[in-house]
C-alpha cells in the first residue's frame, strides 16, 4: 500500500514538474539537441504531460481506492482520501511545480528524452487531440510566440557585431564596461543581463558599438517581422 502511494505521488511529481519547467523555459537559453526537439514539439509534449499526469492521478487513485477497501480497516478508509488528496496538493502540484519553474533549465535537460519517448507512446492519442483542436477557435499570438522563439534561438548562432546598436555621436564614457564583438549574441545578453550596457570592442580594442537590453530587443523584434 505505502509503495503504490509513493508511486503515483512520485509520477505525479515528475510529471506537474516537467510541465512546470517546460513553461518557464527563458527565451534564447542554450539547451542540448533533445531538449531544443522538446520545445519545438511544444503543443504535442504539453499534451503528454498533461494525459501522463491524469492517468497517474486518476488510474493511480482509483488502484488506491480498491486496495484501501480491502487493506485498512473500516475507520482509515475513510480518512485515506482526504490524506492522500492533501499529499497530492503538495507533493504533486505545489513542490514539483516550484522546483521546475525555479530549475526550468535544468529539468528539461535531464527529462527530455523521456519526453521525447512519452511524446511517441501517446502519438495517436496527440494527433486525435490535434485534428480536434483544428476546429477550436486559435489565438494567433501563440503563432507570433512561435515565431518570436524561433528569432530568439538565433542569438546563440550569431556574433554581438549583429545585434549592437551604434556609438552615439556624442560618445560614451570609455570607462563602460566592453566586451569583444567576437563573443556570441546570447552571452553577451547573460552579462548585460548581470552587469548593464556594454560598450562592443574590435580585435584592436577600438569601440565599434554599444549593446544594452533596448537594443537587443529592437533587434529581436525587427528579426521576428521578417
Amino acid at each position: 500500500m505505502v509503495i503504490a502511494v509513493l508511486a503515483v505521488l512520485f509520477l505525479s511529481f515528475l510529471f506537474s514538474g516537467t510541465e512546470a519547467a517546460l513553461l518557464s523555459l527563458p527565451l534564447g537559453e542554450k539547451l542540448s539537441p533533445a531538449a531544443h526537439r522538446v520545445q519545438d514539439a511544444m503543443k504535442s509534449t504539453l499534451c503528454s504531460l498533461v494525459l501522463g499526469n491524469n492517468l497517474a492521478n486518476i488510474a493511480g487513485s482509483i488502484a488506491l481506492g480498491q486496495l484501501a477497501a480491502t487493506e485498512l480497516p473500516t475507520w482509515a478508509q475513510g480518512v485515506f482520501p482526504w490524506v492522500f488528496t492533501a499529499l497530492v496538493i503538495v507533493f504533486g502540484e505545489i513542490i514539483p511545480k516550484a522546483i521546475g519553474e525555479a530549475r526550468s533549465v535544468q529539468v528539461i535537460g535531464l527529462m527530455a528524452k523521456v519526453l521525447l519517448a512519452l511524446n511517441w507512446v501517446f502519438a495517436p492519442v496527440n494527433a486525435g487531440f490535434g485534428f480536434i483542436l483544428r476546429y477550436l477557435p486559435q489565438k494567433k499570438v501563440v503563432e507570433d510566440e512561435e515565431e518570436l522563439v524561433q528569432a530568439a534561438r538565433a542569438l546563440d548562432t550569431i556574433h554581438v557585431t549583429k545585434i549592437m546598436g551604434p556609438v552615439p555621436n556624442g560618445g560614451l564614457p570609455e570607462d563602460l564596461p566592453k566586451i569583444a564583438g567576437n563573443m556570441r549574441a546570447d552571452e553577451a545578453l547573460k552579462i548585460v543581463h548581470d552587469e548593464g550596457p556594454q560598450l562592443v570592442i574590435d580585435q584592436r580594442g577600438q569601440i565599434i558599438g554599444t549593446i544594452n537590453r533596448h537594443v537587443a530587443f529592437e533587434w529581436l523584434f525587427d528579426h521576428y517581422d521578417d
